[in-house]
């Protein structure tokens, strides 16, 4: 089954790529909306960075408080 092996290789590369562009706090520890905001901004960037060729990143890649 070709089509098979080749539905599992995009969903394995859609996976990570989601896992390199998210920012995710250790399990357990504690998280605040800023947090949220921040990893949705950051998580956007990503894909505007995707599409735009030449679209400079605002947010930092590391979340500080």
């Amino acid at each position: 089954m070709q089509h098979h092996s080749q539905l599992e290789k995009i969903l394995q590369q859609a996976i990570d790529a989601l896992n390199s562009s998210m920012n995710r706090p250790a399990k357990g520890a504690p998280s605040s909306l800023a947090y949220l905001i921040w990893d949705y901004l950051f998580h956007i960037e990503y894909h505007l960075a995707q599409i735009i060729p030449d679209y400079k990143k605002l947010v930092s890649s590391t979340y500080q408080e």
